[in-house]
């Protein structure tokens, strides 16, 4: 990568940063109105817990006072569980709870668990799926996604940028917002692709609480450039999508309409270690038994497959304290 590409987000984008690690209530809680749907108390309620970004993908602090009852029992039903449905391995992996805990993966002949700050892996003594390297302390698990739509994960994703930035902002993508609230899962734009970019983290949980990137466009950058961007990272997982149909994408919607093509450039948090994807989640036909490979790295002779690995030992092991400390308060909280 070049200077000119390091320095394209800087250069060119407004960036919103969010670390997910603290208390905190999103909106007016004195003049309540769902964002989703407009109403106010007078119309619906507004009981229920409504969190910012899923609790499913390890926010457990932050909430917002924008979006009602009616909405929340929505997206949940639909596009967060879409969403759950295709996350449910990562989420094994990275030992990250929701709101039933931390999933587990029993499948084909392989059955993963967490136990105990532990990822417990049990399987078949005749399985393909686990390939275990104990001299160089890593192991290789193919697991098995879910169903799941994946127009109607890219949503969830957006729903969550829409819900995590500021009124001034959202009033940008009242489009977008039409967009995740539809139940026929359709391209706006034929032509625009909903690419997300994605990177498996080696690590022991990378990210112990999310962190959120809003990016939006400078006033005075190339407007053939797409206007809006998020980047979330959570548990092992940086993923990297555009945020659609904004208002302002009108030059970026020309420019494609026109025959001309753009280049991605990767987010900076994109560029860690890790093997790195480009996924089309254009498609509306749910799929099924959809692959996963990850290698995991642990530490050589840490891999025992009967027992399992246990991240917090190591980390103290590898003398990072602090990384421990934020580990076993995150399992906790």
């Amino acid at each position: 990568m070049t200077n000119d590409e390091a320095a394209f987000y800087s250069k060119h984008y407004r960036t919103e940063y969010f670390l997910l690690d603290r208390e905190m209530i999103l909106g007016d809680g004195d003049n309540q109105v769902c964002r989703f749907c407009g109403l106010n108390p007078t119309r619906v309620q507004f009981e229920k817990k409504a969190h910012a970004i899923p609790e499913s993908i390890g926010n457990k602090h932050v909430l917002t006072y924008y979006e009602c009852d009616m909405c929340n029992d929505f997206f949940g039903k639909t596009l967060e569980n879409d969403l759950g449905r295709y996350s449910a391995p990562l989420r094994t992996l990275s030992l990250i709870r929701g709101k039933k805990g931390i999933p587990a993966h029993n499948k084909k002949g392989i059955n993963v668990r967490a136990k105990d700050h532990m990822v417990h892996i049990k399987v078949d003594p005749d399985s393909s799926l686990v390939e275990y390297d104990k001299e160089a302390g890593e192991i290789t698990l193919t697991l098995t996604r879910l169903s799941y739509i994946p127009m109607a994960v890219y949503k969830a994703y957006v729903k969550m940028a829409l819900t995590m930035m500021d009124e001034s902002d959202f009033k940008d993508f009242p489009m977008t917002l039409d967009w995740i609230k539809e139940t026929d899962h359709l391209l706006k734009r034929p032509q625009v692709k909903l690419y997300a970019y994605t990177k498996f983290v080696e690590g022991l949980h990378v990210f112990p609480v999310p962190e959120v990137h809003l990016l939006y466009r400078q006033s005075d950058a190339p407007t053939y450039l797409p206007y809006a961007w998020l980047v979330l990272c959570t548990g092992n997982q940086v993923i990297q999508i555009m945020i659609p149909y904004s208002d302002k994408d009108e030059g970026f919607k020309n420019h494609l309409e026109q025959g001309n093509t753009w280049r991605f450039i990767p987010h900076p948090e994109l560029l860690r270690e890790g093997a790195s994807d480009r996924l089309d989640w254009s498609g509306t036909e749910k799929i099924y038994n959809e692959p996963l490979q990850l290698t995991l790295v642990s530490g050589p002779g840490q891999i025992t497959e009967e027992e399992g690995y246990d991240f917090s030992e190591l980390l103290l092991e590898l003398g990072l304290e602090e990384d421990f400390k934020k580990f076993m308060a995150s399992r906790e909280s």
